[in-house]
């Protein structure tokens, strides 16, 4: 049987499966046998934005141990792993890693963060900035006498 072990880094509980990969698949999303498969197949939520199809990276893993166990990533995975936030050399798309060797013992980490799920003050900084614009911009429009009108599509001034 193999075992994978998760890690949250939310503070989760950390879970531990024992499962048979022949017995893929074992629920729907994700290549059969991948990481994604085996949890939700689990009950254990990974985020999968994209149903598991490699075309986000909401459901990316970093493995602590056992990555050579893993089936070899693809160039696609590859290039979407490029964009995932807290990317390491041994981070995998949980849709796509494949645990081919019926006796592994894998460890992964599930990030506290994805792209789907960024801190609210991460937001809130790359809105500051837009806001600030809006405010500077009514600010001198009203200092030069002139009406503002201000939409949720834009603003508009007269």
């Amino acid at each position: 049987m193999a075992k994978i072990r998760i890690i949250f880094e939310n503070g989760d509980p950390e879970r531990t499966l024992e499962f048979d990969p022949r017995a893929a698949p074992f629920q729907h999303d994700g290549v059969p046998g991948s990481i994604l498969d085996i949890l939700l197949g689990h009950h254990i939520h990974l985020e999968h934005a994209c149903g598991g199809n490699c075309a986000c990276t909401t459901c990316h893993v970093i493995v602590k141990q056992g990555f050579e166990k893993l089936g070899e990533a693809s160039e696609q995975e590859e290039d979407l792993l490029d964009r995932a936030p807290g990317l390491t050399p041994t981070s995998r798309l949980g849709c796509q890693a494949v645990i081919e060797d019926p006796n592994a013992e894998i460890v992964i980490v599930v990030p506290r963060f994805t792209i789907k799920r960024e801190p609210r003050r991460m937001r809130a900084a790359r809105e500051i900035p837009r806001m600030a614009g809006v405010a500077i911009a009514v600010v001198l429009l009203r200092e030069r006498g002139a009406m503002v009108v201000a939409s949720s599509r834009g603003r508009r001034g007269g």
